[in-house]
This record gives C-alpha cells, structure tokens and sequence, in this order.
C-alpha cells in the first residue's frame, strides 16, 4: 500500500518521498545556519554596543572626576590663601610660634593643591581602582561610613531647619 502512494506521489509531483525528504532537510539545515548566523550577529552587535556604553561611561566618569579634581585643588588653595591671612593676622600677637604654624599648615595645604592639579585624573583613577580590588573591605567600610556620615549631616540639618519652624517651649 505505501509503495502505491509512492508511485501515486511521483505521478503527481515528479518526485518520490525521499527526494522531498531531502529538500525539508536541506531547507531545516540552511534555515538553522541562518539562525545560528543571526544569533551570533546579534551577540556581535550587543558586544560592540555594551562595550561603547562602557567607553562612554568611563568617560563621563573621567570629566566628572576632572571637575571635582579642579574644584577641590582650588578649594585647597582658597583654604591656603585663608590661613596665609590668619598667620599674617597673628604674627607678633604671641610669644608662641602659632603664625609659623599656620603658615606651615598653609604652606602644606598649597603643596597639596598644586599636586593635585598636576595630577592626571586617569591615573588616578586607575590607582583607586587597584587599590579598590586589592582592599575591597576598606573600599566598602569607607564608602558605608561616608554614607552613615552623610545621613547623619542630612539629618541635622533636617532636624535644625524644623527646629526653627517650632520652637520648644518650655514649662
């Protein structure tokens, strides 16, 4: 009976069971080759895409940290230029050398600015990013206790600023 539907196939289309056979698999195989293609274009294209997100962020990073670099090598030299100005203030006031102290202080504080420009930001950043993987729990702890500083500042600052909303009276 099956050979009677072979021969009746290949009457009608020319070709038997097994020559299609052949032509699905054939199809089955050029359709996974091109999924399998896809996939790894796709892979391809998320790599490329991910690592351009990385190279952007870095970057953002570095001019960020730039900034904060300028702005915290200037803000060193205001408090320098500051404590020049209280040494000159009290230079004679005393029998104690406290002037040659504040002048060294300043001295020191405008060292550390001018070191801190200089600096290139990329190598400081790859410096805090070796030592972040050689001391990850230092890294951590720091950054907890920062944090726990922070919200205890922000938290005064709350409560001070209610404060003078309600003064407390008291009986």
């Amino acid at each position: 009976m099956a050979r009677a539907a072979s021969t009746t196939d290949t009457k009608y289309t020319g070709r038997s069971e097994r020559d299609s056979g052949l032509g699905h698999d054939a199809r089955t195989g050029e359709m996974k080759e091109e999924i399998r293609h896809t996939g790894e274009t796709l892979k391809h294209e998320a790599r490329r895409t991910a690592q351009a997100l990385k190279e952007e962020a870095r970057e953002t990073v570095r001019q960020m940290a730039n900034r904060q670099k300028e702005s915290a090598a200037g803000e060193l030299g205001s408090l320098a230029h500051a404590l020049r100005r209280a040494a000159d203030d009290l230079e004679g006031q005393s029998h104690l050398p406290v002037d040659r102290y504040v002048r060294s202080a300043a001295d020191s504080l405008e060292r550390l600015s001018e070191s801190l420009r200089q600096r290139d930001v990329n190598t400081m950043i790859g410096r805090l990013e070796r030592y972040a993987r050689e001391q990850p729990a230092v890294v951590v702890g720091g950054a907890l206790a920062v944090g726990f500083l922070l919200a205890r500042v922000l938290w005064n600052a709350s409560s001070m600023s209610t404060s003078h909303e309600r003064p407390e009276v008291y009986h």
